[in-house]
């Protein structure tokens, strides 16, 4: 038996420990009695004979039970990987406050056999998750959970073919089912098509990937309308940087020297690649003309495609998707097939077709990686709102066989010309730009006061600070206070260098700080560094009265703070 690394981690993660058998413990009697809370036992998840099976044939897991055997073995080694290590995981933490919650409420509708809640009262009246098909199903138990098992507090929105996340199947369905377990109904999902964000052309171009996975793993997702745009609009390109060699003679790779000029003509178009190439090529990029071309002055936008969701952009451009995909033989049997696009009209023998075509899938024996590949790839084209190129740096046979099909066959994507005249963004498209970075650093705890930043909101506050820089004097008030925030940061680590003994050097540091984030309106970010800075004493002529006059502030202009 062989598996791929994902498929068995998405075993353990969305069946093993993070599915529904999992989050409410098994009362089957055909198997042992096992607590909320818990992981599956062995002959639970290997079991695949009919009713008895706990996880049926249409349920996304190993349809073969020695591959089943074989998955729950590596969990055993993984389990005792982390208890050896004193490790944990998300499953963990998930499954431990419920098991304690389950606990005090009681299955179904009964009443609580003792106070979880403080106050007896649920943490939330009501609770709106996005994204959520990136939750796996005891997550979305302890949702509901949260609001007292009432299923008409819960609202989820999302969509299963943006569930990219390593080891997670979401599909509404298994919502269903989470809310059937606490005794509970719950309506049809209302599915949404109209798309305020990109026009058709991108819309039935992302629509063919979904006839693609709709194929190929019919079981893995739950079928949406869909989704129509207000306008029409140019169909994507594809591109091969190598074919139209490079713009200069000089060393270099000729693939990367063209991508690079043709951002700098195009200004603020966005990169976005894998997650795991987007530091690379960002340096590759800058350093592609050695020391000539890297004097500081070109800092393209490079995004990952995990790091880019949620974001939407005018111009994008998907770089080194195929030549980096460990499914290249999968992408090469997947442009042979021809599936039906969503948005083709229905034909009289569709349902015979479309079956004969899930079976001839099925021979070919795609691999399970190749669904999340077509589910990076879709997300990565919804993020466009008008001009999407598909670019490779170097050739490969799984671009070759893209472009084909897509280009030349169903003639739903056009050749990529490069621009010979500069494009120059206005203040205001700086501007938005900016400001969608800044809020996405905030929204990750940029502002926090927190030790632990994440790394991705330090690099959105820096592309935040670097557009408006760009955007000039119209945007000169944002890009104070952005690098104030920027400063921020780094102030902290400045203070937490210096002695605790040096008290004074500590106080002088901290007041110069604190009184820039007052002038760009940071109160909460002047009150932390003081507090940061004077933890054993706080100089009463000076930082006394400073901290004093933020607390005013704060008080005034934000009651709330």
């Amino acid at each position: 038996v062989k598996l791929a690394p994902l498929v068995v981690w998405t075993q353990i993660r969305s069946y093993i420990k993070g599915g529904i058998h999992a989050a409410f413990g098994c009362q089957s009697p055909d198997f042992k009695d096992r607590p909320p809370g818990t992981p599956m036992y062995k002959e639970e998840y290997c079991c695949t004979d009919g009713e008895t099976a706990q996880l049926g044939k249409n349920s996304g897991a190993l349809p073969d039970r020695l591959q089943r055997r074989y998955a729950y073995e590596l969990f055993l080694i993984y389990n005792a990987h982390c208890v050896d290590n004193g490790l944990w995981d998300d499953m963990d933490r998930v499954n431990y406050c419920l098991k304690y919650v389950m606990t005090g409420l009681g299955p179904g509708n009964a009443p609580p056999r003792h106070q979880v809640w403080r106050s007896n009262r649920c943490p939330f009246d009501k609770l709106y998750a996005d994204e959520c098909q990136d939750s796996t199903q005891g997550e979305v138990a302890l949702m509901l959970y949260a609001v007292g098992k009432d299923c008409n507090s819960l609202f989820l929105a999302g969509d299963t073919a943006q569930s990219i996340t390593a080891g997670v199947v979401f599909r509404f369905a298994d919502v269903r089912a989470v809310v059937a377990r606490v005794g509970g109904t719950l309506e049809k999902p209302r599915k949404l098509w109209r798309n305020y964000r990109s026009h058709q052309g991108v819309l039935e171009f992302a629509g063919n990937l979904l006839g693609a996975l709709d194929t190929c793993f019919p079981t893995m997702q739950t079928k949406l309308t869909p989704d129509a745009g207000l306008t029409r609009g140019p169909r994507p390109s594809v591109w091969d940087c190598t074919s139209t060699g490079a713009y200069e003679a000089g060393p270099g790779d000729p693939g990367m020297l063209a991508l690079r000029r043709q951002i700098e003509m195009d200004q603020g178009i966005i990169v976005i690649t894998r997650d795991e190439l987007a530091v690379d090529l960002e340096n590759g990029l800058k350093n592609c003309r050695g020391d000539a071309g890297n004097d500081g002055s070109f800092n393209p936008i490079v995004l990952g495609i995990r790091e880019a969701k949620g974001l939407e952009f005018n111009d994008i451009i998907i770089v080194n998707f195929f030549s980096s995909t460990d499914v290249a033989r999968g992408w090469a049997n997947l442009m042979s097939l021809k599936w039906q696009n969503q948005y083709e009209a229905g034909t009289p023998n569709e349902e015979a077709n479309k079956k004969a075509l899930i079976q001839a899938a099925q021979e070919r024996g795609l691999p399970e990686d190749l669904e999340v590949d077509l589910k990076m790839l879709y997300t990565a084209i919804t993020r466009c709102r008008s001009r999407l190129v598909i670019a490779e740096t170097r050739s490969t046979n799984p671009f070759k066989k893209f472009a084909q099909r897509f280009r030349d066959a169903d003639k739903q994507v056009s050749g990529f010309v490069p621009s010979e005249t500069s494009r120059t963004r206005m203040p205001d498209e700086w501007r938005a730009t900016g400001m969608q970075f800044l809020r996405r650093a905030v929204d990750l705890g940029i502002d926090g006061g927190d030790d632990n930043v994440d790394q991705s909101a330090v690099r959105f506050l820096k592309i935040a600070m670097s557009s408006f820089h760009n955007g000039g004097k119209e945007c000169e008030d944002l890009y104070e206070r952005t690098k104030c925030m920027n400063d921020y940061l780094l102030i902290n680590n400045e203070i937490d260098a210096i002695d605790p003994d040096r008290w004074e050097d500590r106080e002088r540091c901290a007041a110069e700080a604190a009184m820039q984030m007052v002038r760009v309106g940071l109160l909460n970010q002047a009150t932390d560094i003081i507090q940061r800075a004077c933890r054993q004493r706080m100089d009463t002529k000076v930082v006394r009265p400073l901290y004093e006059r933020v607390q005013k502030c704060k008080a005034k202009f934000r009651p709330s703070a």
